[in-house]
């Protein structure tokens, strides 16, 4: 199971990463992300891999550019929070439609890995 993750993973890389090509703006980015939680859309709101998957990586993105530690802080709080409510024994809820399971997988790994490498990076210095 691990090994076809990883390959859908490899296989989707191209999409995610073109996806994320329009968080460049940070300032539209600081106001949305200002606006949906003062609305409490996200991250306070209904849990939703997909949307989680792309504000985690939204979030290890303004730490980056910002090198501000708060950002950081909030990808470790919203991983716990996925957890705690997608979690289940048998593995991540995923969503009510089977067939886009792997999709949403693949981007909430992508997610954990770009949260890790910043993570790792941040502890080292850099």
């Amino acid at each position: 199971m691990g090994v076809a993750l990883a390959a859908l993973l490899i296989d989707n890389l191209p999409k995610i990463d073109a996806g994320m090509a329009g968080l460049k703006n940070i300032d539209y980015v600081l106001r949305k992300l200002a606006w949906m939680r003062s609305q409490r859309i996200w991250p306070n709101g209904l849990r939703y891999l997909w949307t989680d998957a792309f504000g985690l990586v939204l979030l290890v993105s303004l730490y980056e550019a910002l090198n501000e530690e708060p950002y950081l802080d909030d990808t470790k709080e919203l991983v716990s929070e996925v957890d705690r409510v997608l979690g289940r024994k048998r593995g991540i809820r995923i969503g009510e439609e089977p067939d886009r399971d792997g999709q949403y997988l693949a981007m909430w790994l992508y997610a954990l890995g770009a949260r890790a490498l910043r993570a790792t990076l941040s502890r080292q210095g850099n």
